[in-house]
């Protein structure tokens, strides 16, 4: 058996060079005002921190009965969220309508303020990837295909009208692609860029194809 006493110093930090990986941090523009971000395809959600989000605008709407897991087994803790234009810097003709939750500042996100999740970078999908900054084209290149499960219809007879800057709560159905028990709610990308969609995690488990 080796021993570990004898180790080196330098043998150490290669130790913590093999054991932390690569920050895939770069620079977002969020409402026009640009900053640090962390391109993050282990993230399905977007966020910022509270001190950033005082550099912003616009409306902070809250959430009911939405709890977002972290790897720890603890819920995220957040205050809301804002409907905000995301911005890779220099594509100044793409424009990501997302939602985007505020969270507690911690010494980390004071530093980078931004999280962008897969909520933002699926968008990019189909864009060339040359002209994708490097911190950006990897995150996209890594994205995982998550399956659609189906679009969700109106189950109102009548037309849904929305007032600027109203939000509704719209009952709806769904046809399963196949069978699941649950879901979140997003945009598809057929969807209006006017609209935005709150994430809500949906039960499917009934049976049939049908909810």
């Amino acid at each position: 058996m080796a021993d570990k006493t004898n180790e080196s110093p330098n043998e150490t930090i290669n130790i913590f060079e093999r054991l932390i990986g690569h920050a895939n941090e770069t620079s977002a523009v969020i409402n026009n005002v640009e900053t640090t971000c962390i391109c993050d395809t282990g993230s399905m959600i977007t966020t910022i921190c509270e001190d950033f989000y005082e550099n912003l605008e616009p409306e902070l709407h809250f959430l009911k009965d939405f709890v977002i897991n972290l790897p720890d087994g603890n819920s995220l803790p957040y205050s809301g969220y804002i409907e905000a234009t995301v911005k890779v810097p220099g594509l100044s003709d793409i424009d990501l309508p997302v939602p985007i939750l505020i969270v507690p500042n911690t010494e980390y996100n004071l530093t980078v303020p931004v999280i962008v999740g897969t909520n933002v970078l699926r968008y990019l999908r189909e864009t060339p990837r040359d002209s994708l900054p490097e911190q950006w084209k990897s995150a996209v290149e890594n994205l995982v295909e998550t399956p659609v499960i189906g679009k969700v219809k109106s189950a109102s007879k009548k037309d849904v009208v929305l007032k600027p800057n109203e939000t509704k709560v719209i009952t709806g159905f769904i046809r399963k692609n196949f069978d699941v028990e649950s879901a979140v709610t997003e945009s598809s990308d057929e969807a209006s860029s006017r609209i935005g969609i709150c994430p809500r995690v949906v039960q499917l488990n009934r049976p049939g194809n049908t909810c």
